[in-house]
């Protein structure tokens, strides 16, 4: 899965790849579906929201690239005046089994297309962000790590 960022402008791009355990070759009826495939719906970068426990997530700008492998962590970009909460938990140890989600949304910014549900996530890591611009608001990074992730489709 692209990376998740508010700012951007061009579509999310999501690759799935399936190896089938089993395959069984059945002979067809003969009827063809003519209707085709439904008609996709265009997720953009930018239209995500986050949530992790009771951490305010209402400025997260960034998710890097999503991997579905166990142990990958996930880096979250959120503003720095959401930081002291995020801090507190990280160096308090506290930051474990916490659930959350990452939600997919629609043009209207409401309806959501789909989400991944963050299961038993660890806070791994903790770090400031560089600005290299004086445009660029002050972040901090979090290294996430959840232990299941399952992606509900609506």
């Amino acid at each position: 899965l692209s990376a998740l960022d508010g700012a951007s402008k061009d579509a999310l791009v999501l690759t799935i790849s399936f190896a089938a355990q089993n395959m069984k070759i059945i002979p067809g009826n003969g009827v063809v579906d003519k209707q085709g495939p439904p008609k996709l719906k265009t997720v953009l970068a930018a239209n995500f929201r986050f949530n992790l426990g009771n951490l305010p997530s209402n400025r997260v700008s960034t998710v890097e690239k999503i991997s579905i492998i166990p142990s990958a962590p996930l880096r979250v970009s959120v503003s720095q005046a959401d930081e002291a909460a995020w801090k507190e938990l990280f160096y308090a140890g506290k930051g474990t089994g916490l659930n959350g989600a990452i939600e997919f949304l629609g043009p209207d910014m409401r309806e959501v297309l789909f989400s991944i549900q963050l299961r038993d996530v660890d806070l791994v890591s903790y770090s400031i962000e560089s600005t290299s611009g004086s445009e660029q608001l002050p972040r901090f990074r979090v290294g996430i790590r959840p232990k299941q992730m399952d992606v509900l489709v609506k």
